[in-house]
C-alpha cells in the first residue's frame, strides 16, 4: 500500500510520485503529515511551505527520523528524504496545478 501523489496541470498529470504508508509516523514527526495526506484538491503552492518546512527539520536532524525507520526495510529515512526532496522540486514546476491522491 502507497500514497499516490499526482499533479493534474491542463488535464494531464504533470507529476506523480507515490511512497510506502509506513512512513506515516516520520511524516507526523516532520509535520508534513496533513500536507501529504490532505492535499487532494488542493494546489501544490499551499502545501510547499509546510512540506519545505519539513524537508529542512528532517535534512537537520537525520537521527531524530531515522528513528522512524520501519523495521520491515519498506520505509525508511534514507528513502523519505530524497522522495520529499524530488516532490518539492517537481511542485514547484507546476505550483498551481491540481494535486490529486490515491491512498
Amino acid at each position: 500500500m502507497s500514497l499516490d501523489i499526482c499533479v493534474i496541470k491542463e488535464g494531464i498529470e504533470v507529476v506523480s510520485k507515490d511512497i510506502t504508508h509506513n512512513l506515516k509516523a516520520m511524516w507526523k514527526e516532520a509535520g508534513v503529515y496533513d500536507a501529504l495526506y490532505d492535499s487532494d484538491g488542493k494546489m501544490p503552492s499551499e502545501v510547499l511551505p509546510a512540506l519545505e518546512k519539513g524537508l529542512s527539520e528532517m535534512a537537520d536532524d537525520p537521527e531524530r527520523f531515522k528513528k522512524f525507520d520501519s523495521p520491515n526495510g519498506w520505509g525508511k529515512y534514507k528513502h523519505a528524504l530524497p522522495w520529499l526532496q524530488d516532490l518539492i522540486v517537481e511542485m514547484k514546476k507546476h505550483p498551481d496545478g491540481e494535486i490529486e491522491l490515491s491512498k
